[in-house]
């Protein structure tokens, strides 16, 4: 009578681990369906809608990158020029 209760509670665990798992599984493929970063799309941000996560600014970002390559290549004409200009 012991081995089948403990059979019977050892099979209710496994019941509801695989439970567990299901929702985990529909929630995950319920959230890949979703897009990853609609913000864009939207057009101008709505700062109602914003959390405090979207005033993070993470290490690598390059927020400058579009001016900062113009810039330098404002740079590599002007040192060009003046090289072909000293050569001559």
């Amino acid at each position: 009578e012991l081995c089948m209760y403990l059979d019977e509670q050892a099979l209710i665990k496994e019941r509801n681990k695989m439970d567990q798992l299901r929702d985990v599984k529909d929630t995950l493929d319920e959230q890949s369906s979703l897009p990853k970063n609609n913000a864009i799309a939207m057009g101008s941000l709505d700062l109602d809608r914003c959390g405090s996560s979207s005033l993070q600014c993470f290490t690598g970002e390059d927020h400058e990158g579009v001016s900062r390559k113009k810039s330098q290549q404002t740079q590599l004409r002007q040192w060009c020029s003046r090289g072909i200009y000293e050569r001559e």
